[in-house]
């Protein structure tokens, strides 16, 4: 898949449709390329198909959850493991926010405004734009 100039492709991986219908519409609003994934093993296969630029990973997922779907990240594409945004609705899991700040990723936990979607997708753009080519 190519992309125009300018336009980041972001992928989402979530299995919650609505919930990833909403960030389809407000990230595709803010022009972003939206490419969504249901689970990790699709994520798996659309990061080998397409140029990432910008990953929101649910933390729960079916069968390849969003750990493992960073730790896949970290070693094949490096340069994408601190484009990462995690999402997770187990507030109850003190293990994750400590993840997440020891990679060096935001969390947005939900639910989540879409206010909120785009300020930390924005704050990612500005942290990752001086790594960029």
């Amino acid at each position: 898949m190519e992309q125009s100039s300018g336009t980041k492709n972001l992928l989402v991986v979530e299995d919650e449709t609505v919930i990833s219908a909403i960030c389809h519409r407000v990230l595709s609003k803010e022009g972003f390329n939206v490419i969504l994934a249901g689970d990790g093993r699709k994520a798996i296969k659309l990061l080998a198909e397409n140029k990432i630029d910008l990953c929101l990973l649910d933390i729960r997922t079916p069968g390849i959850d969003g750990l493992e779907l960073y730790e896949h990240i970290r070693q094949t594409f490096p340069e994408l493991a601190f484009k990462v945004i995690f999402m997770t609705g187990d507030s109850l899991s003190r293990n994750i926010p400590e993840f997440a700040n020891e990679v060096g990723c935001q969390l947005l936990e939900k639910p989540f405004t879409t206010n909120e979607l785009i300020s930390a997708i924005r704050n990612l753009c500005l942290v990752s734009a001086p790594f960029e080519e």
